[in-house]
């Protein structure tokens, strides 16, 4: 759809001027129109059109068209992610990667997985520092899992996990084990027990949401994965733990209701 008022301010035009082009284009049949709207007459057509301006052109014009909606319509997250990406080199590369991750943070919001999937990684196109890559990879995991493509989700979170070891930071290992927490796979669950394990020698050993969830994935795996009857003191290590604090629920559940890898715990029998 063309947004006249935009093609106007984007194009230094009066409204006027741009709806005497917009005529000019629907005598060539280039344009339709649809009630109030015009509209390429097919995608094809849209996409030649700006496949013929040079690339520099082509590029400030998609970064003054984010420019724009960041100025006008910021809510419009996905189309403001699209030309930050699209206007690279120009542009600050940092503004792309939050607009990409922002859009894929509202599409996890409206159920959309793939599309989640999809933002997360053009974001990581551009990430270059290890704790923006790191957050990129879980995100994208998480959602290519949501989306059922459970490998592409492990694939991620692996590469998330080891970014993490190797900075020796135990924070983001142990995020990189919480990421999916549904995942009963036997690929998935020997990898979370070595990183529960590694993260809980590096966090700090006081009381901490981060360290009851992660005892309590830690338990999980021993569900699948029997250790001897460690279960039964990993499960009441992380439940006292969750207790005595009156932890939140985090991203994982809803009112009244204990993050993921607790409930599950509790359901196991592990309580």
């Amino acid at each position: 759809m063309i947004d006249i008022p935009a093609t106007s301010a984007l194009t230094n035009r009066p409204a006027a001027d741009v709806l005497g082009l917009l005529d000019a284009a629907l005598a060539l049949q280039v344009l339709v129109r649809r009630g109030a709207s015009f509209e390429f007459r097919h995608d094809l057509l849209r996409e030649v059109l700006e496949d013929d301006l040079p690339l520099v052109e082509r590029a400030a014009l998609h970064l003054r068209i984010a420019q724009y909606r960041e100025a006008t319509t910021p809510d419009r997250l996905s189309d403001i992610a699209r030309h930050r990406l699209a206007a690279l080199p120009l542009g600050d590369p940092t503004a792309a990667l939050v607009a990409a991750e922002a859009a894929a943070v509202v599409a996890v919001q409206g159920l959309a997985a793939e599309d989640a999937a999809s933002w997360y990684e053009q974001a990581l196109a551009v990430a270059e520092s290890s704790v923006d890559r790191g957050r990129l990879l879980l995100g994208a995991g998480r959602a290519w899992f949501l989306s059922g493509q459970r490998d592409r989700a492990i694939e991620r979170c692996v590469e998330a996990a080891e970014l993490a070891q190797r900075a020796g930071d135990a924070d983001r290992l142990a995020r990189a084990a919480l990421a999916l927490p549904e995942s009963p796979d036997v690929r998935w669950l020997p990898l979370v027990r070595s990183w529960c394990e590694s993260a809980l020698a590096g966090l700090p050993e006081a009381d901490s949401a981060l360290r009851a969830q992660v005892l309590a994935q830690l338990a999980l795996t021993d569900i699948f994965i029997p250790e001897s009857s460690r279960l039964l003191d990993l499960s009441a290590q992380a439940l006292a733990m969750a207790e005595r604090m009156t932890m939140p629920c985090g991203s994982h559940c809803g009112p009244g209701r204990s993050p993921a890898p607790l409930r599950k715990v509790r359901q196991s029998g592990g309580h």
